[in-house]
């Protein structure tokens, strides 16, 4: 009953919750290594540049709007010609709640920080003059399309640099009431949720032995996590708390290259909040950004612990950024369509497994 309670539901979404701009007419093209999809017909009408109107009311409608990311939460859209000197803005549709976050990141930390960071153009709600309007729209600088690669040194030289300088400015500050904790209570709560999500799934009709085999392998990794909970907890207070990104994938990254040379820009800080470094640091685990360790170390020798210390939040790190991707992936397992989510899942289990072996808590 349960699953087709799902499957009902499901079609639902699909039929009735159209997304902003969906009805406008569409052409896909590849860009690089992503298909996006671009709009080009009655783009003033289009919600997203309405709500920029209300933002900045002097300027005109974009030439061409590009849906550059869609996901169950949100929808990130390119306006062209519209920002200053006739630049791209970014337009995010999202929830309130996440919405808030980032503004605070964008708007108040990051611009007193030594660091390189977007400009925020402003906020507005989805439905005009709606205080309590459950969707926002966010508008930000066009951070560009060089993305970001684990695989090129300079990359992770430059984002170590990046958040070395970040976590260790913002130690110092108090942080603003609105963003999250962020702390292995946190990660322990999204364990325990997937953990009740992953139990429910294996009642799914369409759930093969092999599917089910990988999940029953998966909530007892989940149970080694839960009883060894203590030192994963000794082990993040090892380093103090900062400011985290909390969902450091390299395609949260973009590299700008000038005269001055080589700037990093991070985006997306939906996730963001207070905690210990951990997550940020993680190393080549669920396509993270696996910042170089001796360049973030740079950035505070002789303050902060040193390099081994460091080490070791970051595999804390990596088992914290797996248990928000199973988190993340095992919503999809309460669907018919179980191919994507378990070829993910299978690659989550194998490298936690690789985690709690590191950490000497079983095979």
């Amino acid at each position: 009953m349960w699953f087709q309670t799902e499957l009902l539901s499901l079609r639902a979404s699909l039929v009735g919750a159209e997304r902003p701009g969906q009805c406008w007419r569409r052409e896909k093209r590849v860009a690089k290594d992503a298909v996006v999809e671009i709009l080009d017909s009655d783009l003033a009408e289009h919600p997203a540049a309405v709500a920029w109107c209300r933002v900045a009311p002097r300027s005109g409608a974009p030439n061409k709007i590009t849906i550059l990311k869609e996901t169950r939460n949100s929808t990130v859209y390119r306006l062209n010609a519209v920002g200053p000197r006739s630049t791209a803005v970014i337009a995010k549709w999202c929830t309130a709640a996440a919405a808030a976050i980032e503004r605070t990141v964008y708007e108040d930390v990051l611009p007193i920080l030594p660091v390189t960071a977007l400009r925020f153009y402003g906020l507005a709600s989805e439905d005009g003059d709606v205080v309590d309007s459950p969707r926002r729209w966010l508008f930000l600088e066009d951070a560009g399309d060089e993305k970001y690669s684990c695989l090129l040194e300079e990359h992770r030289a430059l984002a170590g640099r990046w958040l070395g300088t970040m976590h260790f400015s913002t130690a110092h500050l108090r942080g603003p009431g609105c963003l999250p904790d962020r702390g292995p209570g946190h990660y322990l709560a999204e364990l325990r949720s997937s953990q009740e999500t992953i139990e429910q799934s294996l009642a799914n009709p369409v759930m093969n032995a092999g599917d089910a085999m990988v999940l029953e392998a998966i909530l007892a990794q989940c149970r080694i996590l839960e009883s060894h909970w203590g030192e994963v907890d000794q082990l993040s207070s090892r380093m103090p708390q900062t400011l985290v990104h909390g969902d450091l994938a390299q395609k949260n990254a973009r590299v700008r290259n000038g005269a001055a040379g080589s700037s990093l820009m991070l985006i997306d800080w939906a996730g963001a909040g207070w905690g210990p470094p951990a997550i940020d640091l993680a190393q080549f685990t669920a396509r993270s950004l696996s910042p170089d360790l001796a360049a973030y170390s740079s950035c505070f020798d002789g303050c902060w612990p040193g390099a081994r210390s460091v080490a070791q939040v970051a595999e804390i790190g990596n088992i914290f950024r797996l248990i928000v991707a199973m988190s993340w992936e095992s919503q999809s397992l309460l669907s018919p369509w179980l191919s994507r989510p378990m070829k993910k899942m299978r690659v989550y289990q194998d490298a936690m497994a690789d985690c709690i072996r590191a950490a000497g808590w079983g095979n």
